[in-house]
């Protein structure tokens, strides 16, 4: 009985002895689970490009005011709203600067407490057929500077509009960035005399099989449905449209009615008298299918001058070859320059109805390219010109001039220190009010006078 108990307490030690290494073994096991590193892939790095898109695409979120629309009678009121000459004189001198402070109300009559309301402001004389654009001071209190130079004398009238209200920025902001649902695309697919169409666009169903015309050194992309039977490089020609579909609520799509567009601000002052002052003063304003391959050969004078549309995004409703068509870094690329050689380019526009990252990295491609010319050719001249208002658009979602004026922004940024010629084809188209993104002729003339200077 004693020897029975005995081998039962030797086995229950055993027992407890094996636990005991079981759990240490366990513990030390699961513990050194525990501090294993189990590698993680790492993220994919954004490219050079990547990073300088992001970075123009943050200093513009800087400067725009985000708003909360919950009524429209909390937004800005242009009727409401006054300007005020800061300090103001009896006769002022050509030359002299103009300061005029505008404080923005609401339609309750509210003081605005912060800005980002999109104003445009010039001066100008009718009778002179003279203009010049301000320049717009934001204070983000609801109060605004607008700074303007008297170039002339005589008597000089003022106007202060009110574009869009910041709400309304807000809104165009948000949804530009939203989605590509503004502009359909259409691709036509030969292959010997047959022919087929299929959808194309910049962001497609990526489970369909799609054909992807992308060039991997500027980062550009563009797709088209691979139709059956057809091969991706048999693509000849695209065409595009609006689609008029539209992200705007009833209550955002109440702010861009036409009472609430290009509202002239009351001012407390009729105009302002401007002379000489017996002053030594130089009047200079430069201070601050249809789309085919277009030639014009002078050979008397040895002079050749070509035009050529841009890569897409271009919007044109007819079909358009798209075979020899290259993004304007690619065209750059091709030209080996001289003493004699005039770049010139303009580009905005068509990329107003898409996601703005869009725009600049075509804008940081460009500067790319040009840096590339310049190290080949630092004779050749390259000039460099902005887009024109467009004013009296109604399809605002796609062709604000918000966006334009966004447009210029990133054109500042982006080309500031690069020897180039600069044509304000923005200021200067402001500045007479032009209301048509395609101006009178005496618009153009004024831009192609100042083209002429960085030339000759």
């Amino acid at each position: 009985m004693a020897s029975y108990k005995l081998k039962r307490g030797l086995a229950f030690a055993g027992t407890i002895t094996v636990f005991f290494c079981l759990s240490f073994w366990y513990y030390s096991f699961s513990n050194k689970i525990m501090n294993l590193k189990i590698p993680i892939e790492d993220k994919i790095k954004p490219s050079e490009i990547q990073k300088n898109v992001d970075e123009i695409l943050s200093q513009i979120e800087r400067v725009i005011t985000k708003v909360a629309l919950l009524h429209k009678d909390n937004t800005t009121c242009s009727e409401k709203s006054k300007a005020t000459i800061v300090n103001p004189k009896n006769i002022y001198c050509v030359g002299d600067h103009l300061v005029v402070q505008v404080d923005m109300f609401d339609y309750l009559g509210n003081r605005k407490t912060y800005g980002g309301d999109y104003l445009r402001a010039r001066i100008f004389t009718k009778e002179l057929n003279a203009g010049a654009s301000g320049r717009i001071e934001d204070f983000h209190n609801g109060t605004y500077h607008v700074h303007f130079t008297l170039y002339w004398e005589g008597k000089i009238d003022l106007s202060i509009l009110l574009i869009h209200p910041s709400e309304a920025v807000s809104v165009l902001w948000n949804i530009r960035n939203l989605w590509y649902g503004n502009i359909d695309y259409s691709g036509k697919f030969t292959y010997q005399n047959k022919q087929t169409e299929t959808k194309c666009g910049f962001d497609l169903n990526k489970s369909e099989e799609l054909c992807e015309y992308n060039d991997q050194r500027d980062e550009e992309y563009f797709y088209c449905m691979k139709p059956p039977n057809y091969e991706c490089d048999m693509l000849t020609e695209t065409k595009s449209w609006f689609t008029g579909r539209s992200k705007f609520t009833e209550l955002e799509a109440s702010l861009f009615d036409k009472s609430s567009l290009r509202v002239e601000i009351p001012k407390d002052f009729e105009s302002v008298i401007v002379t000489t002052c017996n002053k030594m003063t130089v009047l200079n304003l430069y201070e601050s299918g249809w789309a085919q391959k277009i030639w014009g050969i002078d050979l008397k004078r040895n002079m050749r001058v070509s035009w050529k549309r841009h890569g897409n995004p271009f919007i044109s409703s007819s079909y358009q070859s798209c075979r020899e068509d290259r993004t304007i870094p690619r065209e750059i690329d091709l030209i080996g320059g001289h003493d004699k050689t005039v770049v010139v380019l303009n580009v905005g526009y068509h990329f107003r109805p898409y996601p703005v990252h869009h725009f600049i990295r075509r804008l940081i491609n460009i500067r790319r390219a040009l840096v590339r010319l310049f190290r080949r050719s630092p004779e050749t001249k390259v000039i460099l010109k902005t887009e024109n208002l467009v004013a009296t658009s109604t399809t605002h979602e796609t062709n604000s001039d918000f966006h334009g004026l966004i447009h210029y922004f990133v054109f500042e940024l982006i080309f500031k220190d690069l020897n180039v010629g600069f044509v304000n084809g923005w200021d200067m188209t402001a500045a007479f009010d032009a209301k048509d993104v395609h101006p009178p002729p005496e618009y153009i003339q004024n831009e192609i006078d100042l083209f002429m200077t960085y030339i000759c």
